[in-house]
């Protein structure tokens, strides 16, 4: 696959069509828009109302469960009919996310469409938030340098919250020496309470054989706000934000 996907977690919403809800549903704290139905199945399983069901709604309810069970129409949220709220419908949803397949990354809008040229100087192209800096001697050709959204990204790591994704090509070049750098910028809001940018936000690539997220490394930023990678390869990667941070 000759395409770099940068994949950042942030605490925004995801443009989508809406369900029709259902008579009483109000919005999950500590969220402002109502809970959805992405499936039409009745069930309302994307609690955070960011257009998708994900693992940020199985750790909501599970937080949440007791003010859902006393605030939000009975059988929304009764995943297992048991005409109950409890924690058994949290791992009813937390299995039904488990079987849903994984999504093949599909491009959306195009932020930046540069050509670049083989240089010893370093370049840096940037664009809806991103930087790319090449470094002098990496480019290989004259190439055409992309960054775009993913309209379709894999559910984010377990764990973390929403993602927004990035798909960075430079031509058709796979392989760079020295290692590209991409910056990505990332809202404070994103950064629990009591907790550092850099305790958070770890370096992530999308394993596409095993169907999951893996680990790189990560630099942050905390002045400038933005979370630096290293890729010397294109492949799936970016970072995520986790929900609780590592312990001592």
């Amino acid at each position: 696959m000759r395409s770099l996907v940068i994949a950042l977690v942030l605490l925004l919403l995801i443009t989508s069509q809406p369900v029709a809800g259902l008579a009483g549903l109000v919005p999950i704290p500590p969220n402002t828009l109502a809970p959805t139905d992405p499936d039409g199945d009745g069930k309302y399983e994307d609690l955070n109302a960011n257009g998708r069901k994900d693992f940020a709604d199985v750790v909501l309810f599970f937080n949440q469960m007791t003010w859902i069970a006393a605030n939000e129409p009975l059988a929304a949220f009764d995943f297992n009919g048991n005409n109950r709220i409890d924690f058994a419908d949290v791992v009813a949803l937390f299995n039904d996310l488990s079987a849903t397949p994984t999504p093949t990354p599909t491009t959306g809008g195009t932020f930046i469409s540069q050509t670049v040229t083989p240089s010893q100087q370093e370049q840096v192209v940037w664009g809806g938030g991103v930087n790319v800096t090449i470094p002098g001697g990496a480019l290989n050709e004259t190439a055409l340098v992309r960054v775009q959204s993913v309209a379709s990204p894999p559910s984010p790591p377990a764990g973390t919250s929403n993602l927004t994704v990035y798909d960075i090509t430079v031509g058709s070049q796979v392989r760079f020496d020295p290692a590209l750098a991409i910056e990505i910028p990332f809202s404070p809001s994103v950064v629990p309470p009591g907790s550092s940018a850099d305790d958070v936000i770890r370096g992530v690539r999308w394993d596409e054989t095993a169907g999951t997220w893996r680990d790189v490394p990560c630099a942050v930023d905390e002045t400038r706000g933005v979370a630096v990678l290293e890729s010397d390869h294109l492949c799936v990667e970016g970072y995520t934000v986790r929900l609780q941070p590592p312990r001592p």
